[in-house]
């Protein structure tokens, strides 16, 4: 919340979806409620309800998905997106990059941003737009309706509704830092699941196309795996009680 308080862009709503959390952060919504344009705390059917509930609660042209875990990468950051929004009017999504950071009180970056140069073919074999760092035209959603709660990754599920005319323009640019260890990288097997039922439901990829892929990105998330477990034993760590999958 400190971190989009602090931007130095002033032409938008701020609104907060809570799902009645007990950990005490009803009390952090409370010292910021002025700034706010809209917020509650109720309980909820998880990350796609509460996004959703974020579009019909919401005024605004564009839309970005900040979730409780990341920050804007600095004050600029909603002045350069709004800028790119302006460059490309017609956009359904426009993006930059998320930068990937430790969990400590003061995160420390990890490799380099995420986020490339849009392309319909690599966005189907599974490089997502990251939807922390972008924003979404409403048009969009008008055109291809919410997010569908039934996938993990939801964002994904959306963009590929989009077809291959989806209007995606990218900037280069870190817009968002986001702390490792979120729900999709804690169930990547339900995510690579969510994947083949995406692209074969959009008829981005016919199933016959989809299935062998499938096959080969589970097999690569297994060897993943063990190929952590053994450099574990290596180098004489416990790999029992790990948490690692």
């Amino acid at each position: 919340m400190q971190s989009v308080l602090a931007k130095d862009f002033a032409d938008f709503e701020y609104l907060v979806i809570d799902g009645e959390s007990k950990d005490g952060t009803l009390g952090i919504i409370e010292r910021y409620v002025s700034s706010l344009a809209y917020w509650h705390s109720k309980p909820d059917r998880g990350i796609a309800d509460a996004f959703n509930i974020g579009v019909r609660e919401s005024r605004g042209e564009w839309l970005m998905f900040l979730n409780a875990d990341d920050y804007l990468h600095d004050p600029n950051a909603l002045t350069l997106l709004a800028a790119q929004a302006r460059r490309y009017p017609e956009a359904d999504v426009v993006y930059g990059q998320v930068v990937f950071v430790t969990r400590e009180r003061s995160p420390t970056p990890i490799g380099r941003p995420y986020g490339a140069p849009f392309s319909w073919f690599w966005l189907v074999l599974w490089r997502a737009i990251p939807h922390p760092a972008a924003l979404t035209s409403r048009r969009y959603f008008e055109k291809v309706g919410r997010f569908n709660e039934s996938y993990l990754g939801t964002d994904y599920e959306l963009y590929l509704r989009g077809g291959p005319g989806l209007k995606a323009f990218h900037a280069p640019v870190p817009i968002t830092c986001m702390r490792v260890g979120g729900s999709s990288r804690a169930r990547l097997r339900q995510v690579l699941r969510d994947w083949y039922r995406a692209v074969t439901a959009t008829r981005a990829l016919p199933s016959i196309v989809a299935w062998p892929l499938y096959c080969l990105f589970f097999l690569r998330l297994g060897a993943g795996k063990v190929m952590r477990h053994a450099s574990d034993s290596l180098l004489g760590r416990s790999t029992h009680g790990a948490g690692r999958d």
